[in-house]
């Protein structure tokens, strides 16, 4: 299977950050870079279709000169990037990317919070669900200081992780990952037995691959947890759509505290359906 990293760039000093870790990344997992851009500027209600179609191919044309030249400007000429700019949802562009044997992840810089209002918090539960064998990766771009070498996956034993996916994510990071820690985090009346033993199910398995860990951690109120153990320790937090509960859960990290002071990359798997 080929592997793809689509970027959703949006010129910023924010996207540069992030087209400069997707490349080095990209070189190391031998994977095609497309560079997505989303032209979103007003045209006229009242004008003809002719019109609007020739304004949004003027639009169009213009971002994809600045798309390339910001790129130029960024890592310098490389053939192995791909460009994409459309006036569409983002959602339809990504749909739109979608080619045979190829594995997508998407990656989107926290900051650039429009864009992920439109991939997740503003898109309907049927959008969403299109995007089901997508991963995710979002990095906080302001900090350059992040270290992709330890994974810290939260998991639920009610809702198993996606395994084709983790294993597909584990597949662009084997040269560079060298640690997993498995975690759950529970109320203190909660009783633990079964997720320890999921716990334990998912460390023997992976840790043949990788050193791996395991923990439960209690809390009255898990996302507590969750922020205040990534604040603690370095590395790229890994959650899964699927459930009440980790939606919720990813929802509060797009938090002003956890964008502008956390900085915590997270990578979301795809659900098991």
């Amino acid at each position: 299977m080929k592997k793809r990293f689509i970027v959703l760039i949006d010129f910023s000093d924010y996207s540069k950050h992030l087209l400069l870790l997707v490349n080095t990344w990209a070189k190391k997992a031998n994977a095609e870079v497309v560079l997505v851009h989303q032209v979103i500027k007003p045209v006229p209600a009242l004008a003809t279709t002719d019109v609007i179609d020739k304004l949004k191919q003027s639009l169009r044309e213009s971002a994809l000169e600045e798309l390339k030249a910001f790129a130029n400007e960024v890592i310098g000429d490389n053939n192995n990037i791909r460009f994409r700019v459309n006036t569409a949802h983002l959602i339809s562009i990504i749909e739109n990317l979608e080619v045979a044997n190829t594995i997508d992840y998407i990656f989107v810089g926290l900051n650039d919070r429009p864009a992920i209002d439109r991939l997740f918090l503003g898109s309907t539960a049927s959008e969403l669900s299109k995007q089901s064998d997508k991963i995710i990766l979002a990095f906080p771009t302001q900090n350059t200081d992040i270290s992709v070498d330890k994974l810290y996956v939260g998991v639920k034993e009610k809702y198993p992780v996606n395994e084709k996916a983790f294993q597909n994510l584990i597949g662009i990071m084997k040269d560079v990952i060298r640690e997993i820690h498995f975690f759950s985090s529970l109320k203190p009346a909660e009783e633990q037995e079964t997720t320890e033993k999921y716990l334990q199910l998912l460390n023997t398995r992976y840790g043949s691959q990788i050193d791996a860990s395991y923990m439960i951690y209690r809390n009255e109120k898990p996302i507590n947890t969750v922020k205040e153990y990534m604040l603690k320790n370095k590395g790229l937090l890994v959650i899964q759509k699927g459930s009440r509960t980790l939606a919720d859960l990813f929802r509060k990290f797009w938090t002003t505290e956890m964008i502008n002071s956390a900085n915590i990359p997270v990578i979301i798997l795809p659900n098991n359906n």
